[in-house]
């Protein structure tokens, strides 16, 4: 490739109706938020936004979708967004296409176009419950003693890894 110049790229513009969630919303529905995080998006901003949206009572269900540069933000969004309201949610992967194009540098050359699939995320959150059956799904977050700070409880984790690094120092002692 050290004789082309990459010239663009064109990733396919998502729709609603390539949200993996029809069986949560109804084709064309229009009754939920739907945000898109791009690689540049401001976190803040926008988890302030819907944050904002759903204490007003606009809406009762999200989804945040990103792709490529975008699913981490998207992730950080949707993580952000569960500490400050309990909601429910279902997580989905999906692809999406992307197109490059290579210029060529030198006369007598064809331009290049390279087709791919990267890595997308889909995040539908509700403030309702939705059907603990469905694959990917996630309870709301609900407080509990653990998160206070008066309180010195290890998580179960903690006493399992504990237990394990006992188990290794007395097999292999220093």
């Amino acid at each position: 490739m050290m004789h082309y110049s990459k010239a663009e790229n064109l990733e396919q513009e998502l729709t609603i109706n390539d949200l993996p969630f029809d069986d949560f919303i109804p084709k064309n529905s229009k009754n939920f938020l739907w945000m898109q995080v791009k690689g540049g998006t401001k976190v803040r901003n926008v988890v302030e936004y819907v944050h904002s949206s759903l204490n007003k009572g606009e809406y009762r269900m999200l989804v945040w979708s990103g792709s490529g540069g975008g699913v981490i933000k998207t992730i950080s969004c949707a993580e952000i967004l569960k500490q400050q309201q309990p909601l429910y949610q279902v997580t989905r992967m999906a692809y999406t296409d992307v197109e490059e194009y290579w210029k060529p540098q030198i006369n007598g050359l064809e331009e290049i176009i390279v087709k791919r699939r990267i890595p997308a995320i889909h995040i539908l959150m509700s403030i309702d419950k939705l059907n603990e059956n469905i694959e990917g799904f996630q309870n709301s977050n609900t407080r509990t003693d653990f998160w206070r700070d008066n309180q010195k409880q290890q998580p179960k984790f903690h006493s399992a890894a504990a237990s394990m690094k006992s188990s290794i120092d007395k097999a292999h002692p220093h």
